[in-house]
């Protein structure tokens, strides 16, 4: 996706510097007192690594139980991609926790690259690096890696957008109906 050596390496870079800090803020969430998970807990999901554990709050919880058990009543509020991605996941024999925070961080790595190849559009190579440095550190950006629409969203949209920059509108539109597949906002694509 990515051809030119400069190219990975500004990538690779912010990515790493995004999973650094992601990494180092789970590491330093266990000196904070201990706060009661609330809201729905899948009571199916088996116990993880520690640091995928601590990034599966809220909503993460019921996109592992609809990739387990399907849609009901309470979760047809949703939308399927994400839950689709992780039960694709699943096949390769990852628990459901595992499969989703391996979708939200091939997601990720996904968007990085897409950012870059966006920002090349328009900006010198200082500029890109730039602007997937300030991505990387961005607070929002550490949603990225859990399991939420948020990864998979922003890919989707990502790639919408360079597709139709470069005029390649089928594939533009493909991308837009993928990512109304994940959040209703999509739509707007």
């Amino acid at each position: 996706m990515i051809r030119s050596a400069d190219a990975v390496k500004t990538v690779g870079l912010a990515f790493l510097l995004h999973t650094a800090a992601v990494f180092a803020a789970v590491l330093l969430a266990d000196r904070l007192p201990p706060q009661p998970i609330t809201g729905f807990l899948n009571p199916t999901l088996p116990a993880s690594y520690p640091v995928v554990e601590k990034l599966i709050r809220w909503d993460a919880h019921w996109y592992t139980y609809m990739a387990e058990y399907g849609y009901t009543a309470q979760t047809i509020v949703f939308f399927p991609a994400i839950v689709i991605l992780i039960r694709a996941f699943t096949y390769l024999g990852l628990n459901y926790a595992l499969a989703g925070f391996a979708v939200a961080n091939i997601f990720t790595a996904v968007n990085y690259c897409l950012l870059y190849r966006l920002a090349r559009l328009d900006c010198s190579e200082e500029k890109a690096r730039r602007v997937l440095l300030a991505f990387a550190v961005m607070p929002t950006s550490f949603f990225l890696n859990s399991i939420y629409t948020e990864a998979v969203f922003l890919a989707f949209a990502l790639a919408c957008a360079w597709s139709a920059r470069r005029g390649r509108w089928w594939w533009a539109g493909l991308f837009a109906a993928l990512a109304t597949l994940t959040r209703n906002i999509g739509i707007l694509l």
